[in-house]
């Protein structure tokens, strides 16, 4: 491209982002230069192939109006990611700046936003960005004639980015189900999550501490504990008898120990209690799109215990090898262990490709005729307003039973998120379930669903509370299959219905020591 040079001295100034630290600075910047420091500051807290990333070079020429400034080239992990004039910088900072300030201070992120733009485009003077969220940078004069050059990191600030490393949080869960078939049972029919109805429900509560591994800190910890109507059923099985120990472990969410081995570019290591490699939704609702969670979810682990072996062969593709006690991590069907693996794959910078596996025995009799083996597969999309994914999950088994018949399940769901601004979205999700044997749900069925969801939230310092809303809807066909409703029959069950509507109000309060 053409480079614009400044009428000034024309020099290229380069700047480097040299450590993630503690405390906010304020800076003198002219309106240009400050404009260029928000874009890099902006890129440091964004999301780069679904990681946290660190810039570590921008290159610009300046001149004396903002609009001629060029940004030459912002690169992230040594890729280059955005080269054009500093207005189109701006436009992206109006996009980013409602996150930032969402996650940091107090307050209408429209309100922040302006506030910050019209310090930006005044006059030289000082400003403090409210969009840092504790960003230390080290800034040298090269970069800014006028930046503040930053002093090294005292001790306590040292030790304050050691204790860092360790994340410590929790979550309350709360839930209204209104289901407009109102059933005596006050039950969601084959459901493992987010079953009851009718009334508030605690649906689950957690408290965690984790230390992620690091070629500074080579070994790593999760702790989990969880309580709730969802651990009431999610890990057991219908078909196999619960482990030993059931009743402490199912109050025990990620769990475990994990170690960065330095052979090639880094084997991580892990065993204990951790979650599934399968699916695209995850056990606790705050992590998800939607409330309530689709029905391949349900009957897929969401927790595995065992050990997994993770490495990534280039920056593009990553495979993970995972050895577990079985299918469900509460169930013994047998002594043997199920195995598995995942391939991760990035198509494009914005595109995921992920193929799961598992195998294994999930009878009584270990036979290989009798294995069960289930397939994953996962194609995902991300912009910064936008999210989709598709996933498919088949798995089948030969049962165990005189005439030996094989059992089928199959799923497929299209997620779809829309971030509308810091606060507020919308997700949609449709779905087919089909369980032609009622292996799964012990109800040979075939179910569509579709969920749509409106979700804020609400920030404050270390805590943000998630407030949603939820429509969901589905449709059971087969000669099994239907809903719970109305009162109880003369026999003492509770009658079917074909069709569901559910109407959710969810309140979901979350805190974590990283903002």
């Amino acid at each position: 491209m053409t480079q614009k040079k400044s009428r000034s001295d024309g020099r290229q100034s380069e700047a480097v982002i040299k450590r993630i630290g503690v405390k906010t600075q304020r800076l003198n910047l002219l309106n240009s230069q400050t404009l260029i420091f928000l874009a890099v500051l902006s890129a440091a807290l964004s999301s780069v192939n679904g990681q946290e990333a660190t810039p570590n070079r921008v290159k610009v020429i300046q001149a004396e109006k903002p609009c001629s400034v060029s940004v030459i080239e912002l690169s992230i992990a040594e890729q280059p990611v955005k080269s054009g004039g500093l207005c189109e910088v701006e436009g992206l900072l109006f996009q980013r700046v409602d996150q930032l300030v969402n996650e940091t201070v107090q307050g209408s992120p429209a309100k922040e936003r302006r506030q910050v733009f019209r310090q930006l485009r005044s006059q030289p003077g000082t400003i403090t960005p409210p969009l840092t969220r504790g960003l230390t940078l080290d800034v040298g004069n090269r970069f800014f004639d006028n930046a503040i050059a930053q002093e090294p990191p005292s001790q306590e600030q040292q030790k304050q980015q050691s204790n860092s490393k360790w994340q410590y949080g929790g979550f309350v869960d709360l839930a209204y189900l209104l289901n407009f078939n109102h059933p005596a049972n006050h039950l969601f029919r084959s459901r493992g999550t987010a079953f009851r109805v009718d009334s508030v429900w605690l649906n689950m509560t957690a408290l965690y501490v984790r230390k992620r591994p690091s070629e500074e800190s080579r070994w790593g910890v999760e702790l989990t504990a969880q309580t709730g109507k969802d651990d009431e059923f999610f890990g057991f099985s219908a078909t196999a008898p619960n482990i030993a120990g059931f009743k402490f472990l199912r109050h025990l969410g990620p769990t475990n120990v994990s170690y960065l081995a330095p052979a090639g570019k880094g084997l991580t290591l892990q065993a204990g209690i951790f979650s599934s490699l399968i699916g695209y939704d995850s056990l606790y609702a705050k992590d998800n799109f939607n409330y309530t969670r689709p029905w391949g979810a349900d009957f897929t682990p969401y927790l595995m215990m065992g050990a997994t072996a993770s490495y990534p062969f280039t920056e593009k593709l990553t495979g993970t090898f995972f050895l577990v006690n079985g299918y469900w991590h509460l169930a013994r069907a047998n002594s043997a262990p199920s195995a598995g693996g995942q391939i991760a794959y990035k198509l494009t910078p914005r595109v995921t490709l992920k193929e799961t596996t598992l195998f294994g025995p999930h009878q009584r009799n270990t036979s290989f005729q009798f294995w069960r083996f289930l397939t994953d597969t996962i194609v995902e999309r991300k912009t910064n307003k936008l999210t989709f994914a598709s996933e498919y999950i088949f798995s089948t088994e030969r049962v165990d039973t005189p005439t030996k018949p094989r059992a089928l399940m199959m799923s497929w769901q299209l997620p779809v998120h829309w971030s509308l601004s810091a606060r507020w979205s919308v997700a949609v999700r449709p779905e087919v379930f089909w369980d032609r044997d009622g292996r799964w749900t012990l109800a040979r069925q075939t179910v569509k669903a579709f969920t749509s969801t409106l979700e804020y939230r609400v920030p404050y310092k270390w805590t943000n509370t998630i407030l949603r809303l939820e429509h969901r809807f589905d449709d059971s066909r087969g000669r099994e299959g239907g809903f719970f409703r109305g009162a109880e029959l003369p026999s003492g069950v509770v009658g079917l219905a074909p069709r569901q509507h559910l109407l959710v109000f969810a309140t979901i309060f979350v805190f974590d020591s990283v903002r």
